[in-house]
């Protein structure tokens, strides 16, 4: 499943996440979320994601600004 949306994201928007927040959070919640799924703790699988993507979103934004 992240994989599948890995290929939707361009190479800009990876790098500008990347340049924001570094790879380690990223990567340590990507591994949580397997983790979580694979031991059907829907509910914080869905949590974790939805922090996930707020914190993507937000370092985003904030790329965009300083742009």
């Amino acid at each position: 499943m992240i994989e599948a949306n890995y290929g939707h994201v361009s190479r800009f928007t990876r790098r500008q996440v990347s340049l924001a927040t570094g790879k380690a959070k990223p990567q340590q919640d990507h591994n949580a979320l397997l983790r979580l799924c694979r031991d059907g703790e829907i509910d914080e699988a869905v949590g974790l994601l939805e922090k996930h993507i707020e914190q993507t979103q937000k370092s985003l934004r904030s790329s965009m600004r300083r742009r």
